[in-house]
């Protein structure tokens, strides 16, 4: 089949076609699911509205970007893995300044992949 068919983080009924060929470069497409973005947290490398691909089992391969639970809210973040348990949250918008938490307090949905954007004039 030329299309595999992605959950979506946010509520696993709701699937997402996409095309074998762009996903095809990735070690596993077993695991992937879709998130589609709602922040501008993320600008200029992901802007809000964007659907980013993550790899569920991708997600202790050390930093980098990744779909997180935090506070109770799904995000589109960069995490970078500190000493002592502790995690630095932040966005590629410098408006944000980046978080230090506990590495207990996020939960990670899986690395980030791959997005999708919509072209903008």
């Amino acid at each position: 089949e030329d299309v595999i068919y992605v959950n979506s983080c946010m509520d696993k009924q709701k699937k997402m076609p996409l095309p074998r060929v762009v996903v095809h470069h990735l070690p596993s497409i077993a695991n992937l699911m879709y998130y589609l973005v709602a922040t501008d947290a993320m600008v200029p490398t992901i802007n809000m509205g964007d659907i980013v691909i993550i790899d569920e089992n991708s997600a202790n391969l050390g930093d980098g970007m990744f779909v997180i639970e935090i506070e109770g809210n799904l995000t589109c973040r960069r995490l970078q893995f500190l000493p002592n348990k502790q995690t630095k949250v932040f966005q590629d918008n410098k408006t944000y300044e980046p978080i230090t938490v506990d590495s207990d307090k996020v939960k990670i949905l899986g690395r980030v992949v791959a997005r999708f954007s919509i072209f903008r004039q």
